[in-house]
């Protein structure tokens, strides 16, 4: 420095970004290799209007998201606090119902013919067996064979339970209907 003035000369050298060393209106004023004296640019205000410029442009777009984003949070907490509350409902999960006693299944309804006290037609229990049918009518008569039938068999809804008689040539071949079985013959 000489007196009271600067001289060109003795200005800095400044290290330019890549974006800035392309610049069309930098270009012959002493940019080479990314260096460039101010002195080449007219001082140091017009250096500080170019440069303030390019970041100006550069960072425009990022600037500008930045307060739309700003903006769009303060409207969206601002909605936020106006809209009710509602009371917050914590509940515990819970087994689903275990199904309560079921209705008991209708009884059964079998006919007892043949040697047996009171022939008629019978309720009894669903898994009922034939000696269960035999009971319900009174028992087997004096003369029933009780041999020919078989006592454990299980009976179906609207069956027909036939005990015959002591030296009875063959048990008759009765047609039975059951609400299990289908259609069918029964031999008991």
């Amino acid at each position: 420095m000489h007196g009271a003035g600067i001289l060109l000369r003795d200005w800095p050298v400044l290290r330019l970004p890549r974006s800035l060393q392309r610049s069309p209106s930098l270009a012959g004023k002493g940019c080479g290799n990314g260096r460039l004296r101010l002195a080449s640019l007219g001082g140091p205000g017009d250096v500080r209007q170019k440069i303030g410029a390019t970041l100006q442009t550069r960072y425009r777009g990022i600037l500008f998201f930045g307060i739309t984003a700003l903006v769009l949070a303060g409207v969206i907490l601002v909605e936020a606090r106006r809209l009710p509350r509602s009371p917050l409902v914590l509940s515990t999960a819970t087994a689903p119902p275990t199904p309560g006693p079921t209705a008991e299944p209708p009884p059964l309804q079998v006919y007892v013919t043949g040697a047996v006290a009171r022939p008629d037609v019978y309720p009894l229990p669903q898994g009922s067996i034939v000696k269960d049918a035999l009971l319900a009518a009174g028992g087997p008569a004096p003369d029933a064979d009780l041999e020919r039938i078989n006592l454990a068999a299980p009976l179906a809804g609207g069956q027909q339970v036939y005990v015959p008689r002591q030296g009875e040539a063959a048990s008759p071949v009765l047609p039975m209907r059951s609400e299990t079985a289908g259609d069918g013959l029964i031999n008991v």
